[in-house]
């Protein structure tokens, strides 16, 4: 009984996983098949909130993805909770970070998926380069101020935890150079530096491994270029294999199966006016698929999140 009671579980918990994101327009969020790439509505913000790209996070377990947004009525940077079966807004908290007057400029957000927190992170313009890093208690709405980390901004920075080592990584420009860049959420101080050598692009934490994936971009002699699909362990780049055909890529976006281990990112072929492509690469660096999600990234979705 109880091996039968195990299998249904897990047939439905597969059954269930599902690709999301966001809808450019009406911010509402979508469900997203991988293997067409065609957007079902589910439910929509509200119009006064201005939303970045890939600024998102989910709860997989209690089933709601996070965001930060401004809210053009009070200027304020809001932590917002969608629920993903209902697509209804579930928590709104006004937070303690400030807008830079780019949405989402130096801002981040991620999940701790054992204290079930949030973690947010992003500036008061009074304090110049200082970004603050908080965690959120989204059922008290109380947060706690856990360091602060020194850094240039850098568009579209993408941000991945690695929750049993309670370790925050991020993007910051430094000089001319960016860096990726290792919070310790213990001791709220930075405690790794890594020249970003081979522009990683995305990043999502796979606990299988402990290591860090992402699409990155190898440039080589002579201008020479190709995209990649990167591990990265906390030091070293590992290039898992080369994703020939592509160039650009619709910001930080991706997300990850864990079921199926495969990555979805959104990328452009190479060519005159091609559309944007749904891509799926597994860790073989195979691509498994790739339907066209979108003719131009204003219309591709501002995020994914695979729950």
């Amino acid at each position: 009984m109880n091996k039968i009671l195990l299998i249904v579980l897990l047939t439905t918990l597969t059954a269930n996983s599902t690709l999301y994101g966001l809808h450019p327009v009406y911010e509402g969020l979508l469900r997203v098949d991988p293997r067409t790439g065609q957007s079902t509505p589910i439910g929509g913000t509200k119009p006064e909130y201005l939303i970045a790209s890939a600024l998102t996070t989910v709860d997989a377990s209690n089933r709601i993805m996070y965001m930060l947004v401004d809210d053009t009525n009070t200027s304020d940077t809001d932590l917002i909770g969608i629920d993903l079966a209902s697509g209804k807004i579930v928590h709104n908290i006004k937070t303690p970070i400030k807008s830079t007057g780019i949405v989402g400029l130096g801002q981040l957000i991620d999940f701790d998926t054992v204290s079930k927190r949030v973690i947010i992170g992003g500036q008061d313009p009074l304090h110049g380069n200082e970004h603050y890093i908080y965690t959120v208690d989204v059922a008290t709405s109380t947060f706690n101020k856990i360091g602060i980390i020194s850094g240039g901004n850098v568009l579209a920075a993408p941000s991945a935890y690695d929750s049993s080592k309670q370790i925050l990584w991020t993007q910051f420009a430094n000089n001319n150079d960016i860096d990726i860049v290792g919070f310790c959420m213990k001791t709220g101080k930075v405690i790794k530096t890594v020249s970003d050598t081979e522009n990683l692009e995305t990043m999502n934490f796979v606990e299988s491994t402990g290591n860090i994936i992402g699409i990155g971009l190898h440039v080589g002699a002579n201008n020479t270029y190709y995209r990649t699909l990167l591990e990265f362990d906390g030091t070293r780049f590992n290039i898992l294999a080369k994703i020939p055909g592509y160039f650009i890529i619709d910001s930080s976006i991706a997300a990850y199966d864990t079921e199926k281990g495969i990555l979805y990112s959104t990328l452009q072929p190479i060519g005159k006016k091609q559309p944007f492509q749904l891509i799926g690469v597994n860790m073989k660096g195979e691509v498994v698929s790739n339907p066209v999600l979108c003719k131009d990234a204003s219309a591709c979705p501002w995020a994914l999140e695979y729950a």
